[in-house]
C-alpha cells in the first residue's frame, strides 16, 4: 500500500491593510464661534457717535442752527423764502395725497379683524389722518417730527373730544397722535454713557413751563436718523446757506433799488452840531437830522422840514436838503447772483426742475427725468412713516388690546406717481398677447389709475 502524501498549502502572508484615512473635516468659516460667546446679547461695546451735552444735541456746528434757535431758523426759511416754500408746500401736498392701506398679516378671519380695528383707530381720532400726517411731515423742514400719544377707552360718544368716540367695545383707542413743536423743544432725556433717548422735555406756550415726555408716549418720524440723532437731519439743511446768500442779496438789491429811485439824502448843517462839546439841543437837532436822513423814502408820506436860518457872514442857508442822484452803473448782476443761489437751493432737494420755465434753459424730457428722482425720494420719506408707524405706534397699541406681538397688521403706502394711462394703453394689449392674464386685481388696479 502506497503512502499518500498531503501537501497543505502554504499560507499566503499578506499585509494588513492600512487603515483609511480619516475623512478630513470640513473647513468652517473662521466667523462661526466655537467657543462659548463672552458677551451678554444685546451688548454693545461702541456707541453711535451722537454729539450732545446734558440732553442737548451739538451734532449741528453752526450755533444758529442748533436746539431751538435752529428750528426758528428752519420756519424762517419756509415762511420768507419762495422758493423755500414752494418747494416745502409741493412736497407735503404729493406726500399726503398718496394712498395708504392697513394689511391684515394673513388672510385669516382675525389677523383681517385687527387691521380693520386698526383703520377705525385712524379713522376715530380728535383729527383726521390727513392731519396727523401734515404734523409728522414737517420732519422735512425740522429734521424730526415729535408727535405725542394719547389713548382713549372707545365707550362710546362723549361730550369730551378727548374721549368720545364712535365705537362702543371697551377697547384701546387713540384720542389723537399731535405733533410737539419744535421750536418748543428744549432737550433731551438722556443716559449720560450710552446716549439712549428717554424722553425729552419742551416748554410749551402759553407758561412756558418744562414737560417732561418720555419716549413711550412719542412717535419720533426723523427724516434722517443718522447716529441715532433725535432731532435727525433737515432736509433744508444743505440749502441754508444759500438762502442766507439770496436772503442778503434781496435785501441789497431793495435797498439798491430805493436808492436808484429816490437818490442819497444830503443834509448839511452849521459846524456847531457836528462839534464833540456840542450843546445838548445841538446834539438833539443833529440825532434829528440823523433821523430825517435814514427815514426818507419816496412815498405819499414823503417830507422834509428844515428851519428858515442863514449864516450871518455868508448869507447862505444854514440847514440845507439835497438827493445825490445814483449814476447808474451796476458793477455786479445781483438778479444772476440770487438766481444762481435759488438754482443751489432746489438742486440740495433735487428740485431743480422747478426752476425750469423761470429761465432759458431746460427741456421737458429733462424735467420728466428729474421728477422721478424726486419721486424716489418722497418714497422714502413714506417708507419712513411707515416704518414709524410699524415700529412705534401699532406695537404700543397691539400690546395694550392683548394681541399676539409676532400678528401684527401693517401700514403701507401707495404709488406717488400714477402711471401714464397713455404707456399703460399700449402694454396691455401686447401684455395680453403674449399670454397674460387679466385677472380681477389687475383689472381693478386699471379702473383706480383711470
Amino acid at each position: 500500500m502506497k503512502r499518500r502524501l498531503y501537501y497543505a498549502p502554504a499560507r499566503i502572508q499578506t499585509k494588513k491593510a492600512a487603515p483609511l484615512p480619516a475623512p478630513v473635516a470640513k473647513r468652517e468659516p473662521s466667523l462661526v464661534l466655537k467657543a462659548p460667546m463672552k458677551f451678554r446679547p444685546g451688548e454693545e461695546f461702541g456707541l453711535a457717535g451722537v454729539r450732545f451735552s446734558g440732553g442737548y444735541i451739538q451734532e449741528e456746528f453752526l450755533h444758529d442752527l442748533q436746539g431751538q434757535r435752529g428750528a426758528e431758523a428752519y420756519r424762517a426759511m419756509a415762511d420768507n423764502s419762495a422758493l423755500v416754500g414752494g418747494i416745502y408746500f409741493a412736497m407735503r401736498t404729493m406726500l399726503l395725497r398718496t394712498p395708504a392701506s392697513i394689511e391684515p398679516f394673513s388672510d385669516k378671519g382675525e389677523d383681517k379683524a385687527r387691521a380693520e380695528f386698526l383703520e377705525q383707530c385712524f379713522e376715530d381720532m380728535q383729527y383726521s389722518e390727513a392731519d396727523v400726517l401734515m404734523d409728522a411731515l414737517s420732519m422735512i423742514l425740522y429734521g424730526y417730527a415729535p408727535l405725542e400719544i394719547v389713548y382713549k377707552v372707545r365707550r362710546g360718544f362723549k361730550l369730551d373730544p378727548r374721549q368720545s368716540s364712535s365705537f362702543n367695545d371697551s377697547k384701546i383707542g387713540w384720542s389723537k397722535l399731535q405733533l410737539r413743536s419744535q421750536e418748543s423743544i428744549v432737550r433731551w432725556k438722556m443716559d449720560d454713557a450710552t446716549g439712549e433717548v428717554f424722553g425729552l422735555y419742551q416748554q410749551p406756550s402759553p407758561l412756558y413751563l418744562e414737560r417732561e415726555i418720555p419716549i413711550e408716549k412719542l412717535l419720533l418720524f426723523r427724516a434722517s436718523a443718522e447716529r441715532g440723532n433725535p432731532e435727525g437731519r433737515s432736509l433744508f439743511r444743505s440749502a441754508y446757506f444759500e438762502w442766507h446768500t439770496a436772503k442778503k442779496l434781496i435785501e441789497v438789491s431793495g435797498i439798491g433799488a430805493e436808492r436808484d429811485l429816490t437818490g442819497i439824502p444830503v443834509l448839511r448843517g452849521p459846524a456847531e452840531i457836528f462839534r464833540d462839546d456840542a450843546t445838548a439841543a445841538q446834539k438833539a437837532t443833529l440825532a434829528r437830522l440823523k433821523t430825517i436822513g435814514e427815514s426818507i423814502k419816496q412815498d405819499e408820506q414823503a417830507c422834509v422840514l428844515l428851519p428858515q436860518a442863514w449864516d450871518q457872514d455868508t448869507k447862505n442857508p444854514l440847514y440845507t436838503f439835497d438827493l445825490l442822484s445814483s449814476p447808474g452803473t451796476k458793477t455786479m448782476d445781483i438778479a444772476g447772483l440770487i438766481q444762481r443761489a435759488e438754482t443751489r437751493m432746489a438742486m440740495s432737494l433735487i428740485a431743480d426742475w422747478i426752476m425750469l420755465g423761470h429761465t432759458q434753459s431746460g427741456s421737458w424730457a429733462l424735467a420728466s427725468d428729474k421728477t422721478q428722482v424726486w419721486e424716489q425720494l418722497l418714497d422714502g420719506l413714506l417708507t419712513q412713516v411707515d416704518y414709524t408707524f410699524n415700529r412705534q405706534a401699532i406695537p404700543r397699541l397691539a400690546l395694550l388690546n392683548g394681541w399676539p406681538m409676532d400678528r401684527l397688521p401693517k401700514r403701507k403706502h401707495g404709488d406717488i406717481r400714477k402711471p401714464d394711462t397713455e404707456q399703460l394703453g399700449k402694454i396691455l394689449p401686447a401684455y395680453v398677447t403674449a399670454g397674460g392674464i387679466m385677472d380681477q386685481k389687475l383689472d381693478e388696479y386699471i379702473r383706480e389709475v383711470n
